[in-house]
């Protein structure tokens, strides 16, 4: 009997146990449920506080923090359906023109800690996250600076690929708003900058094959490819004193009637051959050739190509 009175009170014991355990733990998440945020807290991460960012205009900034919420003090699990909102102004104390403002998602339970954001200018911004929770926006970060510093420019291709002087040509890439300078190979060029992404330049006069560059404020940004500049024509200009003939193996010259002609190419062979009129006699070469040989063989090279034939008169013959 002792027996039988004795397990009946220990189950009645732990009855009582399992009772008050169950009403505490219903007691404890209906103050969970209730509960509102006292202190919510974004600590910013990127960018830094005062941190120079090199962007490509029109790029985006990649803004991220950590969340802490408390509750009374307290971790709590009343964060569900807050909304986190990031602002981004050009003042400090997130006065000036609002940038960015925009809410980037609710905490279930975990809050959103990053956000991305394409920016077209730039300059130094301030920044700030917030939680939105029960109707209420409570700033919860401390407010940051960042200064947008452009990026060297980039020529990604040009177009055509070679060309004379006076030949148009366009530039693509990045970072040319601002420009200050075109050149090829190191020859400035006029152009026009229409947008970020496109230039368009001329071949200068005396331009040469080598890469293009861009410069502006960032520095300055080069092509990997070469722009390919033709050499000039080259011409052939003989000059003759005394008389006689001077005419090449190629047909070009017959000075005589012609002494000039251009438009040949560069690096092409002349041979020319001095013939000396009645009474008179070859003396000599001058300019492109020397010598005293009737015959002269150059390569001639662009522009102009200047020879001088010499003739003087035979002496008499004594008797």
């Amino acid at each position: 009997m002792k027996r039988s009175i004795l397990l009946f009170s220990l189950a009645a014991l732990l009855g009582a146990l399992a009772a008050s355990m169950t009403f505490a733990a219903s007691a404890s998440a209906r103050r969970a449920a209730s509960c509102t945020p006292s202190t919510c807290y974004f600590t910013l991460t990127s960018p830094g506080d005062g941190a120079q960012v090199t962007w490509v205009r029109g790029g985006s900034i990649n803004f991220t923090w950590t969340a802490s919420f408390y509750c009374s003090g307290s971790p709590d699990f009343c964060t569900f359906y807050d909304t986190v909102e990031v602002k981004v102004t050009t003042g400090p104390g997130l006065s000036g023109n609002v940038v960015l403002d925009k809410y980037v998602g609710a905490c279930s339970p975990d809050c959103p800690e990053s956000y991305s954001a394409p920016f077209s200018d730039p300059g130094t911004y301030y920044w700030q996250v917030s939680v939105r929770g029960h109707g209420t926006v409570t700033p919860s970060s401390e407010v940051s600076s960042f200064t947008l510093v452009p990026a060297p420019p980039q020529i990604a291709n040009f177009t055509p690929s070679s060309g004379a002087a006076g030949t148009t040509v366009t530039l693509t890439g990045s970072g040319f708003t601002g420009a200050t300078a075109v050149s090829f190979n190191g020859t400035t060029a006029s152009y026009n900058t229409v947008n970020d992404t496109q230039i368009s330049a001329t071949v200068p006069a005396g331009a040469s094959t080598g890469p293009i560059s861009v410069t502006t404020a960032s520095g300055t940004g080069t092509s990997s490819d070469l722009f390919t500049v033709p050499p000039s024509p080259a011409s052939l200009l003989v000059k003759k004193t005394g008389k006689g003939l001077v005419a090449d193996a190629q047909g070009n010259i017959n000075c005589g009637p012609t002494c000039s002609k251009g438009q040949l190419t560069p690096g092409s062979l002349e041979s020319l051959t001095a013939t000396a009129a009645r009474g008179w006699k070859f003396n000599h070469w001058a300019g492109a050739c020397t010598g005293r040989k009737r015959t002269c063989s150059i390569s001639l090279t662009s522009g102009a190509n200047r020879i001088k034939a010499v003739f003087v008169k035979k002496s008499p013959a004594k008797k």
